[in-house]
């Protein structure tokens, strides 16, 4: 029980090895992979540091469409990076 809650969100490679992370439960929005930007979390899909997410959303005046257009990412995924840099800010 306590093995496969340290385990959330783990994806393995086919050796059995952990390959990458998705920090979010219930999300793939996110995602810490030593292979992509040097294991930073970046937004999955498009490969962005989610600290550069949150830099520019606070240096927009927390416009998220902005942020979005500035990185071709979905404002729903602008979002998700400036809730998940919160999250690790007040941890």
């Amino acid at each position: 029980m306590v093995k496969q809650s340290l385990l959330f969100g783990v994806d393995f490679d086919g050796d059995g090895k952990a390959a990458r992370w998705f920090p979010v439960p219930k999300s793939k929005a996110i995602v810490i992979d030593p292979a992509r930007s040097f294991g930073r979390p970046i937004i999955s899909d498009a490969g962005v540091p989610t600290e550069i997410i949150y830099a520019a959303f606070q240096a927009e005046d927390e416009n998220a469409n902005r942020v979005g257009r500035i990185y071709s990412v979905p404002t729903a995924r602008v979002h998700r990076a400036v809730e998940f840099e919160r999250s690790i800010l007040t941890h």
